[in-house]
């Protein structure tokens, strides 16, 4: 399993990654929705795995969303704010 600081820069990379693709703000915004759903799949996935189970497993489910969706903002706002900088 990942750890939330290892999920927080993949996130990251990834909301950056969307932020110089998707140049509408709006549109962009949006598509930030699926880096947490992505790491709720990754989470069922990796759960799916009986040798991996812990007991504090259940967790993860709660608290796997909340890295995620913050790195990709965070990489989302520095690819906007570098635009908008340099423009």
């Amino acid at each position: 399993m990942l750890e939330p600081g290892t999920v927080f820069w993949i996130s990251f990379v990834v909301g950056g990654a969307l932020g110089l693709v998707l140049r509408r703000t709006r549109f962009g915004c949006w598509s930030l929705g699926v880096i947490p759903i992505g790491a709720y799949l990754y989470t069922g996935a990796w759960q799916s795995q009986q040798e991996t189970l812990r007991s504090t497993s259940g967790l993860m489910y709660l608290f796997i969303q909340f890295p995620a969706l913050i790195g990709a903002l965070a990489g989302y706002a520095l690819v906007a704010f570098i635009r908008e900088w340099r423009a």
